[in-house]
């Protein structure tokens, strides 16, 4: 099942874990493939966007209306995991992938509805 949202903390680390992976030239030519990708009319965006974030420049602040949006996003985000979870403990589909499981694998009582993470993310 693949989902069409995803929270900010999870987004991030993924990003994390496939540059940790990447040599120098590796990300150099994964920014110069996106940056192909850009339209001409954005291509000025785009490099405000790298400046913004080169050593010794102050990071960009999102725009009020932005951050909003984004804050907003990543609670839809929450929400949507929260209920994929209370729906497949409910129809017994939790229990088919050993995955989703907590560490021992193993319940005496129902799972929780919410994971802790969700719950950190929540606060």
């Amino acid at each position: 099942m693949k989902k069409s949202k995803i929270a900010l903390k999870p987004y991030l680390d993924t990003i994390v874990g496939y540059c940790n992976a990447l040599s120098n030239q590796e990300l150099t030519d994964i920014v110069i493939h996106l940056a192909k990708d850009v339209s001409t009319s954005g291509r000025v965006k785009f490099l405000e966007k790298i400046e913004s974030c080169l050593p010794g420049r102050r990071p960009a602040v999102l725009p009020e209306a932005d951050l909003v949006d984004q804050i907003l996003d990543d609670i839809e985000a929450l929400k949507e995991s929260i209920e994929e979870r209370i729906n497949s403990i409910e129809d017994g589909s939790y229990w088919d992938d050993p995955d989703d499981w907590e560490d021992d694998g193993y319940y005496d009582d129902e799972p929780d509805y919410i994971r802790q993470d969700q719950v950190e993310e929540l606060e």
